[in-house]
């Protein structure tokens, strides 16, 4: 966000090759809930359906040069009581495979109590409380 866009820098072929070129296998891509739910103060370019394309072509590039993907719901706005991605979509089955999704818990991820309760269907079983 904060006026750059999706990313802050190239996330295209030659920047994935660099990557895998330092012999990483594994890519952690952080996520921002606002941008994600495409909240009133992301703009339309960055939030919603253009962020959630936007991670979904990285993530098929990485894919495409090998590195297996984290999903980490890393920003959230705090305001919530529980955690921030069980107010949005529930359905974690995107195609993407052996990647792994990392959820938080409330309070900055330091709280886990209610994760069970609200933990997203994953049909491949790939999610990990953080």
């Amino acid at each position: 966000m904060q006026g750059k866009g999706v990313f802050d820098g190239p996330v295209d072929d030659a920047s994935v090759s660099a990557i895998t070129a330092w012999k990483a296998d594994i890519v952690r891509v952080p996520l921002n809930e606002a941008c994600w739910l495409g909240a009133p103060n992301v703009p339309s370019q960055s939030g919603g359906a253009a962020y959630q394309s936007a991670i979904e072509s990285f993530v098929s590039t990485l894919h495409k040069h090998g590195p297996a993907v984290i999903l980490d719901l890393h920003w959230t706005d705090g305001s919530t009581t529980r955690p921030a991605w069980s107010t949005g979509p529930q359905d974690t089955n995107r195609g993407w495979g052996r990647d792994v999704l990392i959820l938080g818990g409330v309070a900055y991820s330091s709280d886990l109590s209610q994760w069970l309760q609200h933990k997203p269907s994953d049909p491949r079983n790939n999610l990990v409380a953080s």
